[in-house]
């Protein structure tokens, strides 16, 4: 229960740490701009990973339900399952929270304490990542239904031609047939 205490003490700067350290995993201009634009609308992706960590640090702090977890995560998770990371990038901001603590709490926390946040955290990431392959099998969804959209469309467009040739071919022969036998 101390360790609970001491983190919700510490929430603030736990918090800051952490998000300054998953922003470092983006590009330094992204980075910067993270950091630098606290708004929801003008900053989407900082306002939910901020949010998302916000509600991350509160479940170690109290209330561990993996059903809450995989709501926060979700937040996070789906913008990074879109972006240029791997697997692994896009869940190891999890992790970063370990080094933090042990930073900030220092001897603080020690022996079945920290051996059950440390698990909690592996637990975290064990969630984010079924939380990420779920965002990409939704993704990968979208792209399949796009392709069969485009190719019905494609189909039609091409049934419509066959029709209109075959109309126009139809025409043609019944002309010729005409033609032939005024000449005969």
């Amino acid at each position: 229960m101390a360790l609970q205490s001491l983190l919700k003490g510490k929430k603030d700067s736990l918090l800051k740490k952490w998000f300054d350290q998953t922003a470092q995993s983006y590009p330094s201009q992204t980075t910067e701009f993270l950091k630098n634009n606290k708004g929801q609308f003008s900053n989407p992706v900082g306002y939910s990973l901020k949010k998302g960590l916000e509600g991350l640090l509160d479940a170690l702090s109290g209330d561990f339900n993996d059903e809450t977890l995989k709501n926060v995560l979700d937040s996070i998770i789906r913008i990074r399952a879109v972006q240029d990371f791997t697997p692994s990038e896009s869940v190891y901001f999890v992790f970063l929270i370990k080094s933090i603590v042990a930073q900030e709490l220092g001897t603080q926390v020690e022996g079945k304490e920290l051996l059950e946040f440390n698990n909690k955290i592996d637990r975290i990431a064990l969630i984010a990542f079924d939380v990420y392959m779920q965002c990409r099998e939704d993704l990968f969804e979208v792209r399949v239904k796009e392709v069969e959209k485009r190719n019905f469309r494609l189909l039609q467009v091409a049934n419509q031609l066959f029709e209109l040739r075959g109309d126009a071919a139809l025409s043609q022969c019944q002309e010729d047939s005409h033609t032939e036998k005024e000449t005969r």
